[in-house]
């Protein structure tokens, strides 16, 4: 059997301990569980949970494929609940394993985004979250400015992360980390400002700039210092605007290519029937695609990319024909680097 840790999500209860408006506050965290390859019945299962000295079980349904099991801890007591669990549910009969399809362990997602519990409220819509329309309008902006296809990128809640911070994934590798705090602005030092601010100091992850976490309090004094202000989904998805940039050559596959390559031969045929692959093979338009996207160019234009290959025929180093598309274009088709700049909100902020 098995016992995986599903989400920890704030329990709060209402106060009137004291006269005025009713408060919420803060007293435990419910933590949800999933028990897998149980034979047991349900009301067997409910009794070894409630057996249990100090877990006060809320709830445990059947799912398809195991039992769901919400307890509720304070903070930090999520471990010892789940260590206690696992210990207790060792006495109830195991099913049989069932056959599935181990080839979807094989997938690896080439973009991952995860994020600490504290960060969820930025993903999730319903909280007033917009970090997935955010991701949205950058993918958009990398096919326009720099001319590749994203693939989606999988945002996961991870509790053994520290609450507050995120982790970026290329092909299931880590490629940055960092901070972030919702509700509170980041304000940067841009080598304008007139004075410090009195904030623990931190550093601008995108860009390694002088900077601090502030307050809303705090957030017109870092104005009128001439503080860059930004907010906390803002400062995330710069952070992976900067990553992606970094790493586009790393991104891009050579299944892109073939992609990019029926796209255009629906448009010039000739063109792509004449050189790709008689004079130029795809695993070399693609190694030469890598070397534009690595020296920071755009390959939108791959139409001109083309055309350039098909006047060098003679030469095959990718490094090298990358050199000519760049030198015979001004620098490469749309080459200027992507602006990395904090993404406007959908809504106007109130001053």
């Amino acid at each position: 059997m098995v016992v995986e840790m599903m989400s920890l999500q704030p329990a709060r209860t209402y106060r009137d301990d004291w006269e005025g408006p009713r408060c919420w506050e803060l007293r435990s965290y419910h933590a949800t569980f999933l028990l897998c390859g149980c034979a047991a019945p349900l009301a067997d299962v409910i009794d070894v949970v409630e057996s249990l000295d100090g877990l006060a079980l809320e709830e445990c349904v059947s799912k398809e494929g195991g039992y769901v099991i919400v307890i509720a801890v304070d903070a930090g007591g999520w471990r010892a609940a789940a260590e206690a669990l696992t210990a207790a549910v060792r006495r109830l009969p195991s099913a049989p394993p069932k056959p599935g399809p181990v080839e979807m362990l094989l997938d690896v997602d080439r973009l991952e985004l995860d994020v600490g519990h504290a960060l969820v409220p930025l993903v999730d819509a319903a909280k007033g979250g917009d970090l997935v329309d955010r991701i949205g309008c950058l993918r958009r902006q990398f096919a326009v400015e720099l001319g590749i296809i994203l693939p989606p990128i999988r945002i996961r809640d991870k509790l053994t992360l520290e609450p507050n911070g995120y982790l970026f994934k290329i092909k299931g590798h880590p490629a940055a980390s960092g901070v972030a705090y919702p509700g509170q602005f980041l304000a940067i030092d841009n080598g304008a400002t007139s004075g410090p601010l009195a904030a623990a100091e931190t550093a601008d992850p995108a860009f390694g700039l002088r900077a601090y976490w502030v307050s809303e309090a705090q957030r017109a004094e870092a104005e009128r210092l001439s503080y860059t202000v930004v907010e906390a989904g803002s400062v995330l998805t710069t952070h992976l605007s900067e990553v992606i940039k970094a790493n586009a050559h790393v991104i891009l596959t050579r299944q892109d290519v073939h992609s990019r390559l029926h796209a255009l031969a629906a448009r010039a045929p000739d063109l792509v029937a004449e050189v790709v692959p008689l004079m130029v093979p795809v695993r070399t338009l693609h190694a030469v695609l890598k070397e534009i996207l690595k020296r920071g160019a755009s390959v939108r234009d791959i139409e001109t990319i083309l055309e350039t290959l098909a006047r060098h025929p003679e030469t095959t180093d990718a490094v090298e024909l990358a050199g000519h598309i760049l030198r015979e274009n001004g620098g490469g088709p749309e080459s200027r680097d992507i602006v990395a700049t904090p993404l406007a909100p959908p809504a106007q902020r109130a001053s």
